[in-house]
């Protein structure tokens, strides 16, 4: 049964950010090794575990989300890789000190109104992140390496943020709901039981996006960098500052927007991933001379020049997720003609196409873009082997193969879903059985699915009319409105 998804009170004043719930809400790959990227995350953005991950993260999970404003105020969650006695405090912060046993999916020891001391010579801090429970800090201390314990501080007021959440629950139900203080999610999931068969295994294609972000430090653009998430950043050097620091390979570069503006990207990899991050701004003191095309559309780039950086933290903002594509135009007639999504940016340069789509009410964009590609290994094979793996796996709507994970989810609720339903009831015979033809989109019964012309996929949260997607009986989602 579907569970609709609910925005809290709290988060509708703040429309700007996307989140769970809240149009484009998450970017989603396959994984072999979650936690790595996970732990990336934790150190390097204001992001936290997803409250609804298992217990202390089992290490098929590497699920973060963008801390929301108004929220979370500092890095609460101190992390050590040695402690001695926890002791009882004082602070106005509200401390929870916790102690991990070194086992994925093994809860937390909690003490609360106790911490540990950055300043106890028994006490070896790693880093602080952030976390939004005491249960998240947990899960956060599971994916660092070395750590065995950590102090939560909450900020005065902010504890009620356990009351209302039942973590069995959301746990089992497996289904990202807009919790508060939760944004925008970066998933990393490795599901054990999925297939890859017909197709490159998942660790093949992460070597393939390791191999080509090797070439950051040549500064040039790859095609295969248009498979990125983008996120605004009111302060890019800040971040740029930290990677260079670790020696974190970047690449940036400059844009014009719509308007004739002037922004900057920052690309970052997270590790053992196939996940690219391109940070953007309008604020940046950097001057790369690498230049690029117009990167959103003019409404996002509107939107995200009226965030500014919040007093205690820089904060990130769900933009876009962009796809390389081998074909723009079948992608942009699937968009169009099938799912009903608007054109919102559409770009002609030198060797450069790129198109940018908002699904109804949604405030962030989906993009593609078709760059010319001499690499060993192009944007056009890799779709070849997710489409390989498909039409393998998926012989009927109701198999799921394992690259469904590489997807974006798409939360509108009040949308009804009845024109792609009945889009696919017309040309069932035409998508199914995929190894049968060449297809350029097909669809899951699994969490409504959408494999788009990409090979990736789409999880669309949606309303629908009578009933979910045809030969998906056992996934009848009759409108509950």
């Amino acid at each position: 049964m579907f569970i609709r998804a609910t925005v809290a009170s709290a988060l509708l004043a703040f429309a700007d950010a996307q989140g769970m719930g809240d149009g484009l809400a998450k970017s989603t790959y396959a994984s072999s090794d979650p936690l790595p990227g996970l732990e990336f995350m934790l150190k390097y953005l204001p992001v936290t575990v997803a409250i609804d991950s298992c217990p202390s993260n089992a290490k098929t999970q590497g699920r973060a989300q963008l801390v929301e404003p108004g929220f979370i105020y500092d890095r609460n969650c101190h992390m050590y890789s040695s402690v001695g006695d926890a002791a009882p405090s004082t602070s106005a912060k509200e401390p929870t000190a916790l102690t991990y046993a070194g086992t994925p999916g093994d809860d937390c020891a909690y003490t609360t109104g106790s911490a540990f001391d950055d300043s106890s010579s028994g006490d070896v801090a790693i880093y602080a992140t952030y976390a939004n429970m005491p249960d998240t800090c947990c899960k956060a201390c599971a994916a660092t390496p070395g750590c065995v314990a950590a102090t939560y501080f909450a900020k005065p007021g902010q504890d009620a943020l356990t009351l209302d959440v039942d973590l069995d629950e959301i746990a089992a139900a497996r289904r990202l709901q807009p919790e508060r203080s939760e944004g925008f999610g970066l998933h990393l999931v490795d599901v054990w039981s999925s297939e890859t068969a017909g197709g490159l295994n998942v660790s093949e294609v992460e070597a393939v996006f390791a191999a080509k972000v090797a070439n950051f430090s040549s500064g040039a653009y790859d095609a295969f960098f248009d498979f990125n998430v983008v996120l605004y950043a009111a302060d890019l050097d800040a971040y740029g500052d930290a990677f260079a620091k670790d020696g974190v390979p970047t690449l940036r570069f400059s844009w014009t927007s719509a308007e004739g503006e002037t922004w900057h990207s920052l690309l970052v990899h997270v590790p053992k991933s196939q996940m690219i991050l391109e940070l953007v701004s309008q604020n940046s003191k950097t001057t790369p001379t690498l230049a690029m095309e117009t990167r959103m559309s003019n409404r996002t780039a509107v939107r995200m020049s009226t965030t500014v950086k919040s007093t205690y933290n820089n904060l990130l903002y769900g933009v876009a997720v962009t796809r390389g594509v081998s074909d723009l135009a079948a992608v942009a007639t699937f968009y169009e003609s099938v799912l009903g999504a608007v054109e919102v940016l559409d770009v002609k340069a030198a060797g450069v196409a790129r198109k940018c789509y908002q699904w109804g009410w949604a405030g962030s964009d989906v993009c593609f873009v078709q760059r010319d590609d001499d690499a060993k290994f192009t944007v056009a094979d890799l779709e070849a082997t997710l489409w390989a793996s498909h039409a393998a796996v998926d012989t009927s709507p109701s198999v799921h193969d394992k690259w469904g994970d590489n997807h974006y989810a798409m939360d509108l609720p009040g949308t009804s879903g009845a024109s792609i339903v009945k889009a696919f009831t017309a040309n069932y015979a035409q998508i199914y059985p995929i190894a049968n033809k060449s297809t350029t989109y097909a669809f899951s019964c699994e969490q409504h699915y959408i494999i788009d012309p990409t090979g990736f996929s789409i999880q669309t949260d949606l309303d629908f009319m009578s009933g979910g997607y045809p030969g998906c009986s056992g996934y009848d989602y009759a409108e509950d409105a």
